[in-house]
């Protein structure tokens, strides 16, 4: 302890003195560097004399035997490992006994001083965190149950949880991606989430295909080259290129301390992916599902003058873990993307393309999809030369546009694999990391959802897609609501931040200074807190306690598979088994989205026989 207490006193010190090194040579004996602290030593006196880092690395160098700039690579390790090592040893203990200290009163004091239960919205993120924390739904005896809850009434089972565990589905014709039954993890980019969430998630993400659980993972609209450069782990090609693009753009100097600096975090960052998925086999790393979403700044394939880069797309294509393609047109959250200067790292700037130091901003609609029509276009270039599935996403605003876009999709023969349909949540706002307070551009995802079927039932075409539903999921009766309702697979972001990573909603997700280290800046000692490792294996172990959950209550439903789900117990069947919580009672999800509502919300590409048609008699007759 007193040891912990002078490297804290002599580190502060030495920042606050603006001394480069001296923290390194203090500390040397905390570090594993092998022969790399005399090293660090020899560094310090120099640096001492001179002032000069280059030169003194320069004479240090001449000393050891190697050249100058492996002894600032020597330097900027140190730097690396030693802040890696306080914020693993110091900063992410303190913060967890805060974390769990304050959760704890919470507890006590709105029981014994309040005396009130927590609100719906928090009851909700509590069984997440519940999740995240003890791998498992566990709650006391005597907890409340609150009005606007989803609910399952149970039946009869018609088979075990274990079938429909294992039931899986194929989306695409060519080289389709393997969908089970559970929850996809919706876009969420580089750097939005900082590089230990995503390979966190990475790493859940392939521990579950491991244990035959199959879901996909979506890159958001940062590119895919960070997710499939982790994959891969060719450290030096991504090293080689962030360099190259940092020369060009900023004006890099080889050799310097910045260079060196930049080498050191490719390489310490890869030194830990290795650590992580060193207990997967290629077998279990091939089989990772990365759907690259391209959005408004077509990030990762943008040319020159602002079109899609078709042959860089096909090379990415090629990467064994591409499962497809997704054209993003809207969220629900925002219009555009955002992305904060201060998350805006050499990594980062070289896979968007953009300059480090500034803000990123993306509103306008490219023209590769300005129109329905150049949009389908855009589909079939990019199914051909991807020869894997493509997927549209866009969140239901104007109902008569969304369905001149499907039409023309139609029409032009471009109807993609897969749509993801998103909108505003059950309870929250739509979600995203960096968009305006009141952000909402788009219809509740539960009702979007049976419009987005029903105009797909209009055109004959329900039968040649999968529709994906995301917008504030996160328990599995939410999930049965929406596969009720019309989709076939469900999506979340929101969800995979707190079961999986551990969000605890401190909504600093766009300034970078998130203290869990999901949203805070790559090399911030809140992101080198957070291991991947201890985070990744209780993600996954939530994951699958998620998806035991899931299955169970699909069972517990009485269908015989979680597939089609509308077509067994659709949404406004008088008997469905999922209802919604009132003060003292349920109600059916046809009370809650009566018929006349949605009868008038189809009004502009329908009449009134037809929409009843089609929301009524057409589900009956496929459930029977």
């Amino acid at each position: 302890m007193k040891s912990l207490f002078v490297l804290i006193f002599s580190l502060t010190t030495s920042f606050a003195n603006g001394n480069q090194c001296r923290e390194l040579f203090n500390f040397s004996r905390f570090l594993n560097l092998g022969s790399e602290n005399e090293v660090l030593k020899d560094l310090e006196n120099e640096f001492l004399d001179s002032g000069d880092m280059e030169a003194a690395a320069m004479t240090v160098g001449s000393k050891w035997q190697t050249t100058k700039f492996e002894i600032l690579k020597a330097y900027a390790r140190g730097r690396s490992r030693l802040k890696e090592s306080l914020a693993k040893n110091i900063y992410r203990p303190i913060l967890e006994f805060g974390k769990h200290s304050l959760a704890e009163f919470g507890t006590i004091y709105r029981a014994y001083f309040l005396r009130q239960a927590m609100d719906l919205d928090f009851f909700r993120w509590h069984y997440v965190e519940t999740l995240h924390e003890k791998g498992k739904d566990a709650i006391g005896f005597g907890s409340h149950s609150y009005p606007g809850l989803v609910q399952l009434m149970t039946r009869k089972q018609k088979t075990s949880s274990e079938v429909i565990s294992k039931s899986q589905l194929k989306v695409g014709v060519s080289n389709p991606w393997v969908q089970g039954a559970m929850v996809n993890i919706s876009g969420m980019s580089y750097p939005q989430l900082s590089a230990h969430a995503v390979m966190s998630l990475i790493y859940a993400h392939i521990k579950l295909a491991k244990s035959g659980i199959r879901n996909t993972m979506n890159t958001g609209e940062g590119g895919a080259n960070f997710h499939l450069a982790l994959l891969s782990g060719n450290l030096h090609e991504l090293r080689k290129a962030v360099v190259a693009y940092e020369q060009e753009a900023n004006g890099l100097r080889l050799g310097s301390l910045e260079h060196a600096k930049l080498e050191v975090s490719v390489e310490e960052l890869f030194r830990r992916r290795n650590e992580l998925f060193s207990e997967f086999s290629s077998e279990d790393m091939s089989k990772a599902q990365i759907i690259y979403q391209i959005g408004s700044g077509l990030n990762g394939v943008r040319t020159a003058d602002g079109g899609v880069d078709y042959d860089v797309l096909r090379d990415l294509s090629r990467h064994p873990n591409y499962a497809g393609t997704q054209i993003k047109l809207r969220q629900a959250a925002k219009q555009g993307a955002s992305v904060d200067a201060k998350k805006i790292n050499p990594i980062a700037a070289y896979i968007r393309g953009i300059r480090r130091g500034t803000n990123s901003h993306v509103t306008e609609t490219p023209d590769a999809w300005s129109t329905p029509e150049s949009l389908a276009q855009t589909i079939l270039n990019v199914r051909a030369i991807t020869q894997k599935p493509v997927s549209i996403k866009f969140a239901i605003s104007d109902i008569n546009e969304t369905y001149v876009l499907l039409k023309t999709l139609r029409d032009s023969n471009a109807l993609p694999d897969h749509i993801q349909l998103d909108g505003s949540g059950w309870i929250r706002q739509p979600g995203t990391g960096n968009g305006p307070l009141m952000g909402n551009s788009a219809r509740n995802i539960a009702p979007a959802t049976i419009i987005l079927n029903t105009l797909l039932k209009k055109l004959g075409i329900r039968e040649k897609l999968v529709v994906e539903s995301s917008g504030d999921v996160e328990t599995p009766n939410e999930a049965m609501m929406l596969l009720s309702m019309g989709a076939d697979v469900v999506g979340s972001a929101r969800l995979w931040m707190g079961m999986t990573l551990g969000c605890r909603r401190v909504q600093k997700c766009n300034s970078g200074a998130c203290p869990y280290g999901i949203t805070s800046a790559d090399g911030s000692i809140m992101t080198l807190g957070l291991d991947p490792k201890t985070i990744g294996s209780k993600g996954f172990t939530a994951a699958k306690s998620w998806q035991k959950d899931f299955s169970d209550s699909v069972a517990k439903s009485g269908v015989t598979d979680w597939q089609r789900l509308y077509q067994q117990i659709p949404f406004n069947e008088p008997n469905n088994p999922l209802m919604i919580r009132t003060e003292y009672d349920h109600v059916g999800l046809a009370d809650i989205f009566p018929a006349h509502k949605l009868v008038n919300d189809l009004a502009p590409v329908m009449n009134e026989q037809e929409a009843n048609q089609f929301l009524i008699d057409m589900m009956l007759t496929d459930k029977q």
